[in-house]
């Protein structure tokens, strides 16, 4: 999926923001164990007993991935993605699975789905999980609509996902909304910076490994002269410079982060997984939190990580 690739001048070194970026193979074990958490609570004394996926997360590269079954017999390394919507896959599979592209089965640790729609064949690279990851182990970019109608519960430091029955049992979180535009999902999300407050949707992207990404028409007013000059390329789409400025909160709801820098192109929209978007928000924020997001009724509930060991 898109990179990103950025030089700054100030420092005179590459900087690398990838989107969406590939991953290496690696061999997860789904069987339950006596020291797993109940629900989201993460207390050690009570086993979880619903399905838990492991992920794998490295905070110095911020991907999310876990190992998929495709069709109950191949195995493939999943990037999961809430930016995106569906299965993707590298022009390179195309002629193994396009014959099942109204009726793909994904399966992982006693979670599946069918798709009978929304499976795409893409002629750009879908990355690393880390910046050694071997591309030739084949992999697919998982969109957030894989749990669709579940609530499903991700941690980033515990390194999880679960499927909960409810959001009972939620103790320390706040929730917000998550607004669904088309096959999108977005989140009130708000920037202050430079003495502004800015409050706007973001889509919320996991595939997107910095903290956040907006347009020149969303932020007209800023200061540059306080910024790094960055020029980039997204992916084979659409050229662009842009800046990093130093924020001094991104928030969601009353959860937030400080001093972290924010992209913003000199361009008047952002071309991302073939569509235009204003903003997005990634990983880099996602990760301070224990995140549930429950997709039957639309709600992200966020909880901020305590001791994070990084």
């Amino acid at each position: 999926m898109p990179k990103i690739l950025f030089y700054t001048e100030m420092k005179k070194q590459w900087i690398y923001i990838i989107l969406i970026l590939s991953t290496s193979f690696i061999s997860f074990s789904c069987s339950s164990k006596e020291t797993q958490k109940k629900n989201s609570t993460e207390k050690e004394d009570i086993p979880f007993q619903g399905i838990e996926i492991p992920i794998c997360y490295d905070y110095d590269w911020q991907i999310i991935s876990f190992d998929i079954c495709i069709n109950g017999k191949d195995t493939l390394f999943a990037i999961f993605d809430t930016g995106a919507d569906g299965v993707t896959f590298p022009k390179s599979l195309e002629k193994k699975y396009l014959q099942y592209k109204d009726s793909l089965s994904v399966a992982t640790c006693g979670y599946s789905e069918i798709f009978t729609e929304r499976v795409k064949f893409v002629s750009w690279n879908i990355g690393r999980r880390t910046p050694d990851d071997d591309l030739s182990a084949p992999r697919v970019l998982l969109g957030w609509n894989f749990f669709e109608g579940t609530i499903m519960e991700l941690s980033f430091n515990q390194k999880y996902i679960r499927i909960l029955d409810n959001t009972d049992d939620l103790q320390g979180y706040e929730s917000v909304p998550i607004i669904k535009k088309d096959k999108d999902i977005y989140v009130p999300v708000t920037i202050s910076i430079q003495g502004k407050s800015i409050s706007l949707l973001s889509l919320i992207d996991t595939g997107f490994n910095s903290t956040f990404l907006s347009h020149s028409g969303v932020f007209p007013d800023l200061d540059y002269t306080k910024s790094e000059k960055a020029y980039g390329i997204y992916s084979g789409w659409k050229k662009f410079t842009g800046h990093f400025l130093l924020a001094d909160t991104v928030k969601i709801g009353s959860n937030y982060i400080c001093n972290k820098n924010i992209g913003i192109t000199e361009n008047i929209e952002i071309i991302s997984k073939g569509k235009t978007i204003d903003n997005l928000i990634g990983c880099t924020f996602f990760e301070n939190f224990t995140l549930v997001f429950d997709f039957k009724n639309y709600v992200l509930y966020l909880k901020p990580i305590i001791n994070m060991n990084q």
